[in-house]
């Protein structure tokens, strides 16, 4: 199963957006590798064709479900805080 270039850049971009939440913030899920998140994020917006297909297929199996997981709770903490 090929994985489309304009989908590997989509998902890239979603990838991007962990690089703009303040690292406080990922303190609260110490689990997910968020450097590697950043850095996959990256090579697929810019270097996707490099790319495996089988590589693709791990990430969205088998990561995408628990970093679903720690940006609800992160959600959840800026939901808990007082609005300035």
């Amino acid at each position: 199963m090929a994985v489309a270039p304009r989908h590997s850049a989509r998902f890239g971009n979603h990838l991007e957006a962990t690089r703009h939440v303040p690292d406080e913030l990922l303190t609260i899920a110490p689990d997910v590798p968020w450097k590697q998140i950043r850095g996959i994020g990256n090579i697929l917006r810019h270097e996707y064709h490099r790319i495996a297909d089988d590589v693709i297929w791990v990430v969205v199996t088998e990561h995408i479900t628990p970093l679903g997981v720690a940006v609800a709770a992160i959600k959840r903490h800026i939901g808990d805080e007082p609005q300035a």
